[in-house]
């Protein structure tokens, strides 16, 4: 009796210490992400790129109350629907010109509820404390994730709701609980709201449940009964998805009498980046000469027409955009593009450089943990190789950009966790003998 209180006290004690470090990884992650929207002045109204659109599209929308497609292309309305909430309470109080900042700092939380997700993640994958609190530091001290609530790009938003969605999924992996379900469906419509690709989840929520169920069921259970209630699991995840993305499918569909689930970048995107980077602008010429709902028909058309002529062209060059992948970028940033970038490299380089240090232990740990001995559960490792490997082949169709990978860095980031994690709970038990 005596040793049972003394073994629920020490794991009290342990549970405690664990909320401690959190805290205090918490509280230094939002101490970085205050400092470098100090040290980092931003003005979107005047910015071409997809933050100044974003912007301007939000202010209008809070002044006018209606959400305006992007005159080049149909884009995912999260971010916009976001930043123009809390410009509409900037407008209310008065201090519009605060808006930017308003819409920075409420980031700061988005990213403080990414950090305590990350962790329940890590935790709940690992069965191991000092795998969430290690992934918890990953979230909170890269240079990229500390630098992400003083721009205004959708990966923000992407990246919180897709860890919910991992979260809720392990969640019911443990409990059972069936609203866990619908809640992680609902997680990851948002998630696809904010950038598209995630609607292809549902794909990888179907291996993901398959498998589990398949482990988990009875033997003598048939496997007509498995699937039936794998399926049932999976319309659950599904309904919850579609509750959030149909209505907006249903807004595309009326505005343009054709169907756009989301958006119209994937298509155009495939295009332009399939054909001849020398016809780039004449091809951005003739998509803007046409109507907004032929735009996305058009591109999909033309790059079936340059697959069929040569269905090896996704992959010409890829071996040199796999390798442009594999860097360290804030280094590459610091010491080649030192005029590309508007961040203050001088004055962010111990913590960028301290960053690149902490991404090559946590890629190098994770790649180990991704093809070690499986901890996890055979479920879960697939659902994560299955990111791992679409992330990693849109880019490298497509084109890298630094913000593009981050889905890829944080999963292997989670396995590096993983992986240190449970080196330190063996080191420490050698210790304790």
């Amino acid at each position: 009796m005596a040793t049972q209180i003394n073994n629920k006290h020490a794991v009290q004690r342990s549970d405690r210490r664990d909320l401690l470090w959190l805290a205090v990884i918490v509280l230094i992650g939002v101490i970085l992400r205050l400092w470098m929207i100090w040290i980092t002045p931003l003005d979107p109204r005047f910015s071409n790129a997809d933050d100044g659109d974003s912007y301007r599209r939000a202010l209008q929308m809070a002044v006018t109350g209606q959400y305006i497609d992007d005159f080049w292309l149909i884009r995912p309305p999260l971010q916009v629907w976001f930043y123009a909430g809390w410009l509409k309470i900037a407008l209310i109080l008065g201090i519009l010109q605060s808006g930017v900042l308003i819409i920075q700092l409420a980031q700061v939380v988005v990213a403080i509820i990414t950090i305590l997700v990350g962790y329940a993640i890590a935790w709940r994958l690992f069965q191991c404390s000092l795998s969430g609190l290690l992934f918890a530091a990953f979230l909170a001290f890269w240079y990229p994730f500390v630098e992400q609530p003083s721009v205004l790009y959708s990966e923000l938003i992407y990246l919180a709701l897709f860890c919910i969605h991992v979260w809720l999924l392990l969640r019911f992996d443990q409990t059972g609980a069936w609203p866990d379900l619908v809640l992680s469906g609902v997680a990851l419509g948002a998630a696809a709201l904010a950038r598209s690709p995630a609607l292809y989840s549902l794909a990888f929520v179907a291996v993901w449940v398959v498998v589990r169920n398949w482990q988990t069921s009875e033997q003598d259970q048939q496997p007509i009964v498995r699937l039936r209630n794998a399926l049932a699991i999976w319309v659950l995840i599904a309904v919850g998805c579609l509750m959030v993305v149909l209505p907006w499918t249903m807004r595309n569909y009326a505005l343009y009498h054709t169907i756009i689930p989301i958006d119209t970048l994937g298509q155009v995107n495939l295009w332009l980046d399939l054909d001849k980077s020398s016809l780039r602008n004449e091809h951005i010429t003739t998509l803007r000469g046409m109507p907004q709902a032929e735009r996305a028909g058009y591109a999909l058309a033309r790059s079936r027409e340059l697959l069929a002529a040569n269905p090896f062209r996704p992959f010409e060059g890829m071996w040199s955009t796999f390798r442009h992948i594999w860097k360290a970028y804030f280094i590459e940033d610091f010491f080649v593009k030192q005029s590309f970038f508007t961040r203050p490299l001088r004055e962010t380089a111990w913590l960028g450089l301290a960053g690149d240090a902490i991404w090559l232990i946590f890629v190098m740990a994770g790649l180990a943990g991704l093809s070690g001995r499986l901890r996890e559960g055979l479920h879960a490792r697939l659902f994560m190789l299955a990111w791992l490997g679409y992330s990693l082949v849109t880019v490298l169709i497509f084109h890298v950009e630094p913000r593009y990978l981050y889905p890829l860095w944080m999963l292997i980031g989670l396995y590096g966790a993983g992986t240190l994690g449970n080196v330190g709970k063996q080191g420490r038990s050698w210790f304790q003998r």
